[in-house]
């Protein structure tokens, strides 16, 4: 698995969630400054799941996101799901 492109960009890794994001590969968005020069707190991302079933506690929100971010002490450029916002 090839984690940095020639231009220098590095492939992000999903793991858990919504099946319309779990297993995928976020290639060429990040580079590698914004995912090894920054503090871990500051990592990652808010994802729309279109087709995921609204959690219990959204009943109303008008958007449901799916937290993802790297865990503790694990690979910076693999994001966990971590719940909903």
């Amino acid at each position: 698995m090839r984690e940095t492109s020639l231009d220098d960009h590095v492939t992000v890794h999903l793991v858990g969630g919504p099946p319309c994001w779990d297993g995928l590969a976020i290639e060429g968005v990040y580079d590698h400054e914004e995912i090894y020069e920054v503090p871990v707190g500051e990592l990652g991302a808010l994802l729309r799941a279109p087709s995921a079933p609204r959690p219990p506690q959204s009943k109303g929100a008008p958007e449901v996101r799916a937290v993802y971010e790297p865990l503790p002490g694990g690979n910076r450029n693999v994001w966990h799901f971590k719940g909903w916002e």
